[in-house]
């Protein structure tokens, strides 16, 4: 039996104006398929989304979607199980909003990350996801390699190869590290700087209020006040994986000095998802020894 006529076209008009109305209806709906590896060092999928338009995250392997970390306040959990998860975002994350979700298998920590940003002519609304796990092969060379670096951490190896010297190392804590950027919510608890003649050791500890995304540093600076000149890190690490709301842990940052032995810095830390904390006058000189 057929609608009225009259009754028909109310019904279109009004279907049509929920569709013009609709966060990101003018935007491609993309399905695709991913692989990750849940290993911490791995950059977050990225994941185009939209204000009030569900994705839908499938994954091939069990998940414990009860445990996700997102901002609660930006994006909705529709649906969360152990094989996949629905969500909206309520804002538009220009930005990007960090979603991680555990593996409930495998090694501990293991877990997919995604990196929800907006993106004006797509949105993602289904993503398959794969994890990527380890061979047996792959585990053994892991291990082979951290047994490698820890054979390599003993004092005489340091002297061995050429990192300690007769100037010795000298520390000493940043001048102000107390300085909170407002664009992350990050704040810098401790600093302290470890400086040889060639190289320099900096431990930073920061806080990441509750509310807030878990961080996971993407890109950390070290930059001349004097020349501008940048410091090339030879490696960055954070103390855990992430780094969740409402707690602190160690961000460690290994460089080479340059030639001309610049002592005032400027420290920049980047996140996956663009939060910045900037650290002004990182005073990196020297200690004189006393005697």
């Amino acid at each position: 039996m057929s609608l009225p006529h009259a009754l028909l076209l109310t019904f279109l008009l009004v279907v049509g104006a929920g569709a013009q109305a609709q966060p990101g209806s003018a935007r491609v709906q993309r399905q695709r398929a991913v692989t990750v590896t849940g290993a911490p060092s791995e950059p977050p999928t990225v994941v185009h989304v939209a204000q009030g338009v569900a994705t839908v995250l499938v994954f091939a392997s069990q998940v414990n979607g009860a445990a996700v970390e997102v901002d609660r306040e930006r994006v909705k959990i529709l649906d969360d199980g152990n094989w996949s998860l629905v969500f909206e975002p309520l804002v538009e994350p220009e930005e990007g909003l960090l979603l991680s979700v555990p593996f409930t298998e495998g090694k501990a920590g293991a877990r997919a990350v995604f990196l929800l940003v907006s993106s004006p002519s797509e949105v993602d609304t289904r993503l398959d996801v794969a994890w990527l796990k380890p061979t047996v092969e792959e585990c053994q060379a892991q291990l082979a390699e951290a047994q490698a670096r820890c054979s390599k951490s003993s004092p005489i190896r340091f002297l061995r190869d050429g990192w300690l010297d007769r100037g010795g190392v000298s520390a000493r804590n940043f001048l102000d590290c107390g300085q909170t950027s407002s664009a992350s919510g990050l704040r810098c608890v401790d600093g302290a700087a470890y400086r040889a003649d060639t190289w320099v050791l900096v431990a930073v500890t920061l806080f990441n209020p509750p509310g807030q995304p878990p961080w996971v540093p993407r890109e950390v600076t070290l930059k001349s006040v004097k020349t501008g000149a940048l410091l090339k890190p030879r490696a960055v690490e954070l103390e855990a994986a992430r780094l969740p709301p409402g707690a602190e842990g160690r961000v460690f940052l290994e460089a080479e000095l340059p030639p001309s032995q610049d002592a005032v810095f400027t420290l920049e830390l980047t996140d996956a998802a663009g939060r910045r904390l900037t650290l002004g006058t990182v005073d990196l000189s020297k200690k004189e020894s006393k005697r």
